[in-house]
């Protein structure tokens, strides 16, 4: 299947005027992006191969930056209901193949039914959906998810917030904060957390929008939490670096910072409508971000290109 058969930006002029999109998005030059992942999930298993296919598979990833792969197993369990409705629970272990790139800011995933794309150095959304679709087609070229069905795909980014010379809340247009909500003691709490979500479900019913908004406080903690748990990679093996330094500035004064997570996905019945689907997840996430905050506040902090 040949998912690159686009052109954005007739795509993108439709979108606007069709009123998903604002008329400018703004860009900027230390953009609050830490993390981005891009998957699609099939109806079937992609299945077990020998280190052969997946040799050869590398050596065709090679031209996009993928320069190694790692295996891991994870233990899971399996939940199966049968006709006559018993419900039965078994151990499972799930085979997961990571390739990645030198500093492993890029890894392309292949687990038991689904092949995603994951990216801690974000440059801008087309690149990470064209690098995304590019890899599906080499694994379907070398006979990995070549016969299966696409059932849906998802969009997710993580974005941090953090104001060094001011107010937190303040970058955000409407929502408040869960400090600014409950009662706190400063001087004697250890550690402070709270979380806001939101669930969308756009018509005809086949998309679906959810941003979470994770607040922390900081007592001293080295270890500051940036990858929300729904999200988190099980295995260290697979584990990838966040970049968050040029977004903290001076760690030792941090006092308080917030994750946005979006999370969007839709279903999808044809393969050539994968692309196209992206770009309206891509859109509709954009556009609920560019309402969330203050665009002035935030301007001075990210600086717009």
């Amino acid at each position: 299947m040949n998912l690159l058969d686009h052109n954005t930006s007739n795509k993108t002029s439709n979108l606007m005027s069709s009123g998903v999109l604002k008329e400018m998005s703004t860009t900027y030059q230390n953009p609050p992006v830490i993390y981005t992942v891009a998957k699609l999930n099939y109806m079937e298993g992609l299945g077990n191969h020998g280190d052969d296919k997946y040799e050869a598979l590398l050596v065709a990833l090679k031209p996009m930056g993928f320069e190694s792969f790692l295996k891991s197993g994870v233990n899971a369990y399996k939940f199966q209901t049968s006709e006559n409705q018993n419900f039965s629970v078994s151990p499972s272990n799930i085979n997961r193949v990571g390739y990645f790139n030198a500093d492993r800011s890029m890894c392309l995933l292949l687990d038991e039914k689904t092949i995603e794309l994951r990216l801690s150095q974000y440059t801008n959304h087309s690149h990470l959906l064209d690098t995304f679709v590019k890899s599906v087609e080499i694994c379907n070229e070398n006979q990995i998810g070549t016969s299966n069905t696409a059932k849906e795909i998802e969009l997710h980014y993580i974005d941090l917030f953090y104001f060094e010379n001011g107010s937190l809340e303040d970058m955000f247009a409407s929502i408040k904060l869960p400090s600014s909500q409950f009662y706190r003691d400063e001087e004697s709490d250890l550690f402070e957390a709270g979380a806001i979500s939101y669930t969308r479900i756009l018509k005809p019913g086949n998309l679906k929008l959810v941003v979470n908004v994770e607040w922390f406080s900081n007592r001293g903690r080295k270890n500051l939490p940036l990858i929300p748990g729904q999200i988190g990679e099980p295995d260290s093996n697979l584990e990838m670096p966040v970049f968050s330094d040029r977004l903290f500035g001076s760690k030792e004064r941090i006092s308080e910072y917030a994750i946005v997570y979006s999370n969007s996905s839709a279903l999808v019945q044809e393969p050539k409508e994968i692309r196209d689907a992206f770009e309206t997840l891509y859109a509709h996430s954009k556009t609920s971000f560019d309402n969330m905050i203050d665009e002035e506040v935030c301007n001075d902090i990210w600086l717009p290109k």
